[in-house]
């Protein structure tokens, strides 16, 4: 219902503009179906378009683009000057996921 009476609204709204008004009901799904080609053909283009723009940019981007190299060796902090860094102290063995180790009275 909703669709035949928009269509029928539609093609009588179409008919009152002045260069349209000798169009069939064929002739008017034509000229927008061919407008709606066109319109997604563009689309594509511009889409293809942009996507080469894109990827030129990027590459000339990535050349130009380097990371910084210092000349210069930063400081190391003092942790790792000391030892510490390298050795780490014996830990206590844990007891399996879901045991609880009797013989202690912690409450948790």
């Amino acid at each position: 219902m909703f669709n035949y009476n928009f269509q029928r609204n539609f093609y009588a709204t179409f008919l009152t503009l002045t260069p349209f008004t000798g169009y069939s009901q064929k002739q008017t799904k034509f000229l927008f179906q061919t407008i709606q080609l066109g319109v997604g053909c563009l689309s594509f283009v511009l889409c293809i378009i942009y996507l080469i723009v894109y990827y030129v940019t990027k590459s000339k981007v990535a050349q130009r683009v380097r990371p910084i190299q210092p000349n210069y060796s930063a400081p190391q902090p003092a942790y790792q000057q000391q030892g510490y860094g390298s050795r780490q102290p014996p830990r206590a063995p844990q007891p399996a996921p879901g045991e609880i180790p009797w013989g202690t009275n912690r409450r948790y």
